[in-house]
């Protein structure tokens, strides 16, 4: 199997401060490649994967699938609107839509 290394997309940073002032606690996995996910978040008991996207940026094939066969929360965040619809529905017992 080829590892392919992940890249950081340019509001990475900004989007785990952003979690991270709502409470969350964040490890980036961006540099695990192979379709993973960007960021692993986690908050009262809870943890989601978190893929990163710029404004207009896209979901890889490989990406898309990961989310649809992954057995737990997994969302597409690009900002801050996104990032207070995962916290509404983190504390609403819905677990969002990671497509």
């Amino acid at each position: 199997m080829t590892h392919k290394h992940g890249r950081r997309d340019e509001n990475h940073l900004e989007v785990c401060r952003q979690f991270q002032q709502l409470g969350f606690s964040t490890l980036t996995l961006a540099d695990m490649g192979d379709n993973c996910p960007d960021l692993l978040i986690s908050r009262a008991g809870r943890t989601a994967l978190i893929e990163i996207k710029s404004d207009g940026g896209k979901l890889t094939p490989g990406q898309a699938r990961f989310a649809k066969d992954w057995r737990g929360r997994c969302y597409l965040v690009r900002g801050i609107d996104d990032i207070l619809a995962i916290t509404q529905a983190w504390f609403q017992d819905q677990p969002g839509d990671a497509r």
